[in-house]
C-alpha cells in the first residue's frame, strides 16, 4: 500500500486539511487548516528503500528520511507534522483564553 502511495503522489502535490476542536469551559472552537505538500519524485529504488523504514506505514513525514522526498511547503509545517501550534493558538485566543497561561 505504501509503495502504491508513493508511486501516485510523487512529482505531484496534494493538500492536507488538519481539523482541531478545542472544548474549553466556555464552550468549543473548531477551526481547519490546509497545508499543501509538493513531492520530489523519488525513483522506485528510493521509494523501496523509505518504504522499508515505514514500519507498515503508508504516509509520509517531513523529518527524517522522508524530508528528502519533499520538494516545497505552501502553509503551516505543523499541520503536516501533527498538531498545528499556530492555529490552537489561534482558536484559545478567540476562546478567550490566554496561550501563556496554559504553560503553567
Amino acid at each position: 500500500v505504501a509503495t502504491a502511495r508513493w508511486h501516485e503522489i510523487r512529482g505531484r502535490s496534494a493538500a492536507l486539511i488538519t481539523g482541531h476542536c478545542l472544548i474549553h469551559p466556555g464552550g468549543e472552537e473548531v477551526a481547519s487548516a490546509r497545508t499543501v505538500v509538493h513531492f520530489a519524485f523519488p525513483d522506485d529504488a528510493e521509494i523501496a528503500a523509505y518504504v522499508a523504514t515505514c514500519s507498515g506505514s503508508p504516509g509520509f513525514t517531513l523529518d527524517g528520511y522522508g524530508s528528502a522526498f519533499v520538494r516545497r511547503i505552501e502553509g503551516d509545517p505543523a499541520n503536516v507534522i501533527g498538531l498545528g501550534i499556530p492555529l490552537l493558538r489561534d482558536m484559545v485566543r478567540r476562546a478567550g483564553l490566554s496561550w501563556p497561561d496554559l504553560w503553567t
